[in-house]
């Protein structure tokens, strides 16, 4: 057999050393038949002829050479490959005479000097080389084979990490880390021997180690958007190649400088990663598990004592006080802070008040939770867009009035049932809220409409007003109600002369001479009178100024009709008198 190939699992290979790490065997040079009977001698064998009368080569003389003894005994053959030793004729073995035609006798002898060429293969593992040492991974074998030009391989054998030389079988798996050294030479049938080789590599079946850290704002497993995480990993051996992840089962990706988490929507998530090294050892797939919280903490704004909203916005009193609550979806809430106007930042501790004095304010609010969300507005209160505090610490202007009939003297306001009384307020800042009032120590009640008061005499009305931040003023007024109008008087300026009955009028009339004069008057318990008119005979009424001199004769009838200043009035009936 002049070829043997013989497989092995291959690790990893790194170079060729012509220096030897252990000695090789002994190994015996020889002849050797081969299965075709051919001869093949060791190139540096001697040799000698001997020629027998008998097959089996007993008494078998050695011949000798008389033209160059020194060269016949021992002599070498000169020529690698074939060599012959031969008679000048062939003779017939049954007539003992020359064949025809003529021809040589050859014995044919194989020299073989040349020492076999074997073949180291690295089979079924990845390679790698840093410039420096190679490296194989996982699944490595050695496999050996060798070939020889003439008489064959014989044998292939191997030393590892310098152990005694041992034959090659089969192929050598090599499964566990570490550096190897490993030397194979082949040695042919007629006992030339190789020149060892050797080979030198490290063998890295165990895969990288990977690991997770985040850079950024984060609390256990839950994460902002701004957050990044960062893998790293390191191999022992070969040195580490790449490192792998892929986020919630999507594509796998190379890791580079860190993963972006800003474009992921709020939720649960997961990255899984593994690291790979440089002979293809590939580590287990890790697993991060966490929450990407996006939601801002949300703030709430609880106004303590006065407030009032309205429009755009918010008035309170210097009672009020802000107190601010937060609430976070998911991280929990890192503090709240709070700005009044352009002042500075305060963190929140308790509730607070409003800066004292009138006027228009603004409070910014301030809410981070524990992975950076974080929550700046100003007050907007159930969504209506509030955003401004004015300070509200005057309280309403309140007055009172009357409409209709009115009359004042001697410090007194007098009215009349028909006279409305009422009741006014203003507030610049926050507005009236309301205004109570009461009647002579009655209970209060809210004004809504001007009011009459339906009986005579004298009242005393209390009121307040309120604005929509509580601030409060009050106060009262007296007013009296007239409803009466004034007692109407007539004189005559002489006394009657008699008296006359009229049968139609079933009644006797005073007489009184041509040319009286009646004289009108009236009086009021309470107040002055106004007018006084008179009409005569059914005639133009007409105010009185002056006495009324009666220069009619007959019955003359006259009506008078007095108004007090606040238009009550009084009307008498017809009056009659006879004039001759």
């Amino acid at each position: 057999m002049k070829t043997l190939k013989k497989h092995l699992a291959l690790i990893a290979f790194l170079s060729t050393f012509s220096l030897y790490a252990q000695s090789q065997l002994q190994h015996e040079k020889k002849h050797f038949l081969s299965e075709d009977g051919k001869l093949y001698w060791q190139a540096q064998k001697p040799v000698y002829l001997f020629v027998s009368e008998n097959p089996t080569g007993t008494e078998a003389k050695r011949l000798e050479s008389n033209s160059t003894p020194e060269y016949a005994n021992p002599f070498f053959f000169d020529t690698e490959g074939v060599n012959y030793v031969r008679t000048r004729w062939a003779v017939d073995p049954e007539t003992r005479k020359p064949i025809e035609p003529q021809m040589e006798v050859m014995f044919e002898v194989y020299r073989d000097g040349i020492a076999p060429t074997s073949q180291v293969d690295f089979l079924s593992a990845q390679k790698y080389s840093d410039g420096t040492t190679l490296f194989y991974g996982q699944g490595l074998s050695l496999s050996s084979s060798a070939t020889d030009y003439l008489s064959g391989i014989n044998n292939i054998y191997f030393s590892a990490n310098k152990n005694e030389y041992a034959a090659y079988n089969e192929s050598i798996p090599i499964t566990t880390d570490g550096s190897y050294l490993y030397q194979f030479y082949a040695v042919d049938n007629v006992g030339n021997v190789e020149m060892p080789q050797s080979f030198s590599f490290t063998v890295d079946v165990t895969a990288p180690v990977s690991s997770l850290s985040v850079e950024g704002e984060s609390i256990s497993d839950i994460l902002s958007p701004r957050t990044k995480l960062l893998l790293s990993a390191n191999d022992a051996s070969s040195g580490l190649k790449s490192i792998h992840y892929k986020m919630d089962g999507q594509n796998d990706q190379l890791f580079d400088e860190n993963i972006s988490l800003k474009n992921l929507e709020e939720g649960v998530h997961s990255v899984t990663y593994y690291s790979i090294d440089n002979v293809g050892n590939r580590e287990a797939d890790k697993t991060f598990d966490f929450y990407l919280d996006r939601t801002q903490p949300e703030v709430l704004v609880t106004v303590e004592g006065d407030k009032y909203e309205i429009g755009s916005k918010i008035f309170v009193s210097g009672r009020t006080m802000i107190k601010l609550s937060s609430t976070d979806n998911k991280a929990g809430l890192k503090s709240i802070s709070y700005q009044i106007d352009k002042n500075g930042e305060v963190m929140y501790t308790e509730s607070f008040p409003m800066p004292q004095g009138n006027g228009d304010h603004s409070v910014t609010f301030y809410a981070v939770d524990n992975v950076g969300n974080s929550y700046k507005s100003l007050y907007k209160p159930e969504g209506l867009g509030k955003s401004q505090y004015l300070t509200d610490m005057d309280a309403p202007i309140i007055n009172h009035s009357y409409a209709g009939l009115k009359y004042f003297t001697r410090d007194t306001m007098f009215v009349t049932s028909q006279s409305l009384i009422e009741l006014h307020a203003s507030d610049v800042l926050s507005g009236v809220k309301e205004i109570q009032y009461r009647i002579n120590g009655g209970d209060y009640k809210t004004y809504k409409e001007p009011f009459s008061i339906d009986k005579e005499g004298t009242f005393l009305v209390e009121y307040f007003g309120t604005d929509n931040v509580q601030n409060k003023a009050d106060k009262s007024f007296v007013f009296r109600v007239d409803n009466s109008g004034p007692n109407v008087e007539k004189i005559l300026s002489m006394e009657p002369v008699g008296t006359l009955k009229l049968d139609e009028k079933g009644e006797n009339l005073d007489v009184h001479t041509k040319g009286v004069k009646l004289y009108l008057a009236a009086t009021d318990e309470i107040i002055d009178t106004e007018t006084v008119y008179y009409q005569i005979n059914g005639g133009t009424e007409k105010i009185y100024t002056s006495p009324i001199n009666l220069t009619m004769t007959g019955i003359v009838s006259f009506s008078i009709r007095a108004i007090d200043k606040l238009g009550n009035e009084t009307k008498t009936d017809p009056i009659e008198i006879f004039v001759k």
